[in-house]
């Protein structure tokens, strides 16, 4: 009987060593991967606010050219002596309008 017992203890200190073997090579792991999520996460927002800053800035150059034209299609039709007669058709003026479009 002597002969089991060391068996166990040899088996439980194989099980021991085995488990602080494995915890030693699992925590640095879950360490890092713990804090290697959070900073992509916090690089995922920053380059997805990187690129919401950058659409926003096309949208707006979009916009300021589209209201220049708009502007200076005013100016044009303002200059148009046709639109600006008091005598002309409303026919006669939507023509001239639909001319600058």
């Amino acid at each position: 009987m002597g002969g089991s017992s060391a068996i166990k203890k040899r088996r439980s200190l194989r099980s021991d060593l085995f488990l602080i073997m494995v915890c030693v090579a699992i925590l640095p792991l879950a360490i890092y991967l713990y804090v290697d999520f959070f900073a992509l996460t916090d690089r995922i927002k920053f380059e997805g606010f990187l690129r919401l800053q950058e659409v926003s800035e096309n949208v707006s150059r979009s916009l300021q050219s589209f209201l220049s034209d708009r502007q200076t299609d005013l100016l044009l039709l303002s200059e148009n002596p046709i639109i600006a007669s008091e005598f002309a058709s409303d026919d006669a003026k939507l023509y001239e309008m639909s001319k600058v479009q």
